[in-house]
């Protein structure tokens, strides 16, 4: 097609599944408020599988991450993983700039990395997101 990229592309593309390992089945990976509520696990039980998970993916190291908003004054901290099909996830905190918390999510993202649909793990509610060319998060709907 004759085009040239310029700079860091925004999306990547998902690994192949060869290189995907299983969740316990103990770590829920339908993130919808009727599960949720079916599960009688705490957030710091689902936090130590998943890290589990995301360490077995990653050659022994959690895929954590942390992505701090100044223009919001919050931080994001979590860690990434894929699901039993495949499907890349995240679980995240944020927190404002005193450090007190202001939601807790479960986030699952379409194949091309660029919509998610979140879970707050606290409310009940989920949220859609969409990324920008930038890499920012901007809520789109809610569910």
């Amino acid at each position: 097609m004759g085009t040239t990229m310029i700079g860091k592309p925004s999306q990547i593309l998902v690994q192949p599944e060869a290189k995907i390992q299983q969740l316990p089945a103990s770590a829920p990976t339908d993130i919808t408020p009727t599960a949720r509520a079916s599960t009688s696990n705490s957030w710091g039980d689902f936090v130590e599988t998943v890290t589990t998970a995301s360490a077995r993916q990653n050659g022994g190291k959690p895929n954590y991450f942390r992505v701090c908003q100044p223009e919001l004054k919050v931080c994001n901290t979590g860690i990434s993983y894929r699901d039993k099909n495949g499907k890349d996830m995240a679980i995240k905190v944020v927190k404002d700039m005193n450090d007190t918390l202001i939601t807790r999510e479960v986030c699952s993202f379409n194949e091309m990395g660029d919509i998610r649909l979140c879970f707050d793990w606290d409310k009940n509610t989920t949220h859609r997101d969409m990324k920008n060319a930038k890499g920012e998060w901007y809520k789109i709907a809610d569910e």
